[in-house]
């Protein structure tokens, strides 16, 4: 990503300023984490080829307005050239807009609602899978491994969990799977049970899920307590791809 922002400016010798908005601190900050340790080890690959970035880091707190606002101090008072962000895909989208408005450079490295690059925006780049990845993905790979017939979906009722279980509902009805419960949960319940034992009614042999990942992390300890036993998880991304994730599951 600074490797894309910082390529036109290889015969500069002042620095490059360049935006960060990301989730710092919030209920998202554990892949926040992780996306700025990415960025630190850019920031020194840069460094050794000779390329010297300066960074205006903003904390988007995983709210839009919040990441609005930060986009327009990047946009109207640090001057960057270009700006990497956000971590959800509710901030993407709001920033997204507001991008297109300053007409500069926003690359995103790992929101994944399908419909934010529908939009015909200028200025928005996206490097990532998007939620139309994640279902493909793990659907082809679920299929090729046995002969699933029938799926569940559950997902957040947020950008993210909506376009993925959309996603999801979509690609699995084409590759024949008959979706057999489908919901989207409160982020960030202290409770799943109740929600996870319809899933468990429902028999699906396949169940798709869809959370950041405090949410993925419960809702995996609540689907061992409770006996689930599809013949697959599949967590589409996000709060299934941490190493926090591992850890506490």
């Amino acid at each position: 990503m600074f490797q894309l922002l910082a390529a036109a400016f290889f015969a500069v010798s002042a620095p490059v300023k360049v935006g960060v908005i990301n989730s710092m601190t919030g209920p998202e900050a554990p892949i926040g984490e992780d996306i700025t340790n990415g960025i630190k080890v850019a920031l020194e690959d840069l460094k050794a080829k000779g390329v010297e970035v300066e960074v205006v880091w903003e904390d988007d707190t995983g709210k839009p307005q919040v990441g609005i606002s930060a986009l327009e101090k990047l946009a109207t008072r640090d001057n960057v050239a270009g700006v990497v962000g956000a971590y959800t895909s509710a901030v993407t989208s709001a920033i997204a807009k507001s991008a297109d408005r300053y007409k500069i450079p926003l690359i995103n490295p790992v929101a994944s609602k399908e419909e934010i690059t529908r939009q015909g925006y200028k200025w928005f780049f996206r490097v990532s899978a998007t939620t139309g990845d994640y279902a493909s993905i793990l659907l082809d790979m679920a299929l090729s491994l046995g002969q699933p017939k029938t799926l569940a979906i559950l997902n957040e009722n947020t950008d993210f969990g909506t376009s993925g279980a959309r996603s999801a509902k979509e690609y699995g009805e084409k590759k024949g799977l008959k979706v057999v419960f489908s919901e989207a949960y409160s982020k960030g319940s202290p409770d799943y049970r109740s929600t996870l034992v319809n899933v468990r009614n429902a028999n699906a042999d396949v169940i798709f899920m869809v959370s950041y990942v405090a949410d993925a992390i419960l809702l995996m300890r609540q689907s061992r307590e409770l006996g689930l036993s599809p013949k697959a998880f599949l967590g589409a991304g996000a709060g299934f791809a941490n190493a926090q994730f591992a850890k506490e599951t």
